[in-house]
């Protein structure tokens, strides 16, 4: 028999770690490269130069996995309780999301290869359908919410949790015409998440005037 309360804070707190661990993980992917014990300017700008795609997929990972961790939050701060169904679902977008350290590993070894800039895209969008369905489920359950929540506006909240996998999907499309142009797409991310508003007043702006 499912507690619904219980079964809210278990998932949390495991949604929680596995978004650290994750973040973990994608660090831990960055190895550092050899450097002498007293290395020449010119030695070091060499390094530098020659590790800034790695650490630029790194930042750009980073950005995905912190914007979905801030939208995870405020799906869970207006989320009453869970029923089977949306555990089942969130389970489902943790499953994805581990792979995301695995999959931007692969980009490290080779950044190329269309196959895995694709499979990468892929993962990014599985976990952003994932995170959407489980803002469709709160707005069609509404024992599952809060009371007080506008049901257009929570409406109006899922559409707009599509916009990530909607770049991952575009990015797809990208990685087929270069790599180049499947990095460019990722920059979309960074300036969408900036323009959502602060996680507090999420609550107001969804409750009924």
């Amino acid at each position: 028999m499912l507690d619904p309360q219980l079964a809210k804070m278990r998932l949390q707190r495991l949604a929680d770690n596995v978004f650290a661990l994750s973040l973990i993980l994608l660090i831990s992917n960055v190895e550092l490269p050899a450097i002498s014990s007293e290395p020449s300017a010119s030695e070091i700008n060499a390094l530098l130069m020659a590790n800034l795609p790695e650490m630029g997929v790194y930042l750009l990972t980073f950005a995905v996995i912190a914007a979905n961790w801030v939208k995870h939050v405020e799906l869970f701060s207006v989320m009453k309780h869970v029923d089977r169904s949306l555990m089942m679902q969130q389970l489902w977008l943790l499953a994805f999301l581990m792979l995301i350290p695995v999959t931007n590993q692969f980009i490290n070894v080779d950044d190329s290869q269309t196959l895995i800039l694709v499979v990468y895209s892929l993962n990014l969008l599985a976990v952003g359908v994932m995170l959407w369905l489980g803002w469709r489920r709160l707005a069609n359950h509404p024992e599952l919410r809060i009371e007080g929540l506008d049901i257009d506006k929570l409406q109006a909240r899922s559409k707009d949790t599509l916009s990530e996998p909607l770049v991952a999907a575009l990015s797809i499309v990208a990685a087929l015409h270069s790599s180049l142009a499947w990095e460019l797409t990722f920059v979309l991310i960074p300036i969408l998440f900036a323009k959502r508003h602060h996680l507090e007043p999420l609550k107001k702006r969804l409750s009924k005037q």
